[in-house]
């Protein structure tokens, strides 16, 4: 799994997962632009930035975060794929899930998935029970 450190450190074992981190007035910005977030933090330095997983450009780290993701998985045979959801309720994010083996996580096009209180985490875990 690659990305930003705390990405990972809220995904990392989750089969579908989308992690925005807070905007915190005063420090960071956010753009959302074509199903990613990207987030300036001005604070960190060059080295800290990339082995953060960030990038650095004009001066500023900045982080790129999808609000959607997706994965297809061999649901077994015959099909036996199981799932769980966790999402914060009234997030606005909608999870679909195939039974023959696919998962998907949205966020609407024209909201925004930021907040100031905390990150946003939505996962769907998906698992084929050994036989």
């Amino acid at each position: 799994m690659t990305g930003p450190i705390d990405y990972i450190a809220a995904c990392g074992a989750i089969s579908v997962c989308v992690f925005v981190p807070p905007v915190l007035p005063g420090i960071n910005l956010a753009t959302i632009k074509d199903n990613t977030v990207i987030v300036e933090d001005p604070l960190l330095s060059p080295p800290v930035c990339g082995s953060d997983g960030g990038s650095v450009a004009g001066g500023s780290c900045y982080f790129t975060y999808f609000d959607v993701a997706a994965l297809s998985v061999f649901p077994g045979s015959p099909p036996a794929m199981q799932s769980a959801v966790s999402c914060p309720p009234a997030n606005g994010f909608t999870t679909l899930i195939d039974p023959l083996g696919a998962a998907k996580i949205n966020f609407p096009s024209g909201s925004s998935p930021m907040s100031t209180s905390g990150p946003t985490v939505c996962a769907v875990d998906l698992h084929v029970p050994a036989s």
